[in-house]
């Protein structure tokens, strides 16, 4: 997460702002990780 942030803040965002960014991030990688699991689960039966 560190280094997420680091790299939003080289990019030009305040630390708030890249904060916000890698939790989306994060969200959002856990989200499809959750959605290729229901995949699984229901291709399994």
């Amino acid at each position: 997460m560190k280094e997420k942030i680091a790299d939003y803040i080289s990019r030009g965002l305040d630390e708030e702002q890249a904060f916000k960014e890698a939790i989306i991030s994060e969200a959002i990688i856990s989200m499809g990780d959750l959605s290729g699991l229901v995949g699984d689960m229901r291709r399994l039966g």
